[in-house]
């Protein structure tokens, strides 16, 4: 069983401002991810495929680019888990996670589902 301070399961806009804002906080953060890459749906596009969007996408891409950077310049701080499934949230905050080397259960002091 692997114990962690805070960990924060999804790595989209939301869970990349939650581990960025945790870990200039001084915590110790695990961030989870079933994709290969941060970003979220959105973010992990290619600036290509942003275009197609009827939001504004500079905006959307700068912001998405700023949050990644700054995500990117923490990566000695924060554990990161991609390719990784939350199957269960059990009573203590146990997670059961799918990691490629298997299932593993997670304990964390805290939990933010960022999904």
């Amino acid at each position: 069983m692997m114990q962690r301070d805070l960990v924060i399961v999804g790595a989209g806009p939301a869970g990349m401002a939650a581990a960025i804002a945790a870990c200039r906080a001084g915590s110790k953060v695990t961030l989870i991810d079933e994709n290969h890459a941060i970003g979220g749906q959105i973010y992990r596009q290619s600036p290509a495929a942003l275009s197609g969007l009827s939001v504004p996408t500079d905006t959307n891409a700068a912001h998405g680019k700023r949050l990644i950077d700054e995500l990117e310049s923490l990566k000695e701080q924060i554990e990161w888990l991609p390719q990784t499934s939350v199957w269960g949230y059990f009573p203590d905050r146990k997670l059961a996670v799918r990691m490629r080397e298997g299932w593993q259960i997670i304990t964390a002091q805290q939990v933010i589902l960022a999904t």
